[in-house]
């Protein structure tokens, strides 16, 4: 992988959004509401029939968040990578549209991230449903994951990870329709790095 230029310890959140805006606002929120504000937000409308800048005006305001439009649908792998290429923060972090964050999430990550040494970082998720309610628990990670364990367990949740750049340099997505979050896993841990877990 090639070298990046990048801000350090600046985090850019990737969030792609395709046509879907129910839930969008909170999303952006859960990242505004960080303890941990040395972030960017690149919001990646990929080819929308909505006016998702016209949803999104009034928290377009922050500078920090910006607004990427692709002019026609080509995935979600693809809409990642568009995010990533424009991405200035030395870290990378995945939010889905429809997802949220508890405020001290990238906070405990980088922390444990610098404690550990590692350049790979994810966290236990849990299902809510549209009113934010609890329908599924959290499911337990553990606290360190390898290629060759990853191979056999799915368990790294995209909107729960953190990417080191200084470490993996300019990586991409993996570009297909389907899985594609889990195959980049892969392929960032096949480099014998060492993934380290939160299980909140």
């Amino acid at each position: 992988m090639n070298k990046v230029c990048y801000v350090d310890k600046r985090v850019s959140v990737i969030m792609p959004v395709y046509n879907d805006t129910k839930y969008i606002r909170e999303a952006i929120r859960s990242v505004s509401c960080q303890t941990y504000q040395f972030w960017e937000l690149i919001v990646v409308d990929d080819g929308s029939q909505q006016d998702i800048k016209m949803v999104l005006t009034p928290l377009l305001q922050d500078h920090r968040i910006h607004l990427i439009r692709l002019e026609r649908n080509r995935g979600v792998a693809n809409a990642r990578n568009a995010g990533i290429q424009q991405a200035t923060g030395r870290y990378v972090a995945f939010l889905d549209s429809d997802d949220v964050w508890h405020p001290e999430k990238l906070e405990k990550q980088l922390s444990l991230m610098e404690k550990r040494e590692s350049a790979f970082s994810y966290t236990a998720i849990e299902m809510i449903d549209e009113k934010g309610e609890i329908k599924k628990e959290k499911r337990p990670v553990r606290k360190e994951c390898t290629y060759n364990f990853l191979l056999k367990n799915t368990m790294i949740a995209t909107s729960s990870v953190v990417v080191d750049r200084a470490f993996f340099g300019d990586f991409r997505m993996s570009d297909r329709r389907g899985g594609q979050d889990y195959a980049t896993w892969l392929m960032l841990l096949r480099s014998g790095c060492l993934a380290c877990g939160i299980d909140e």
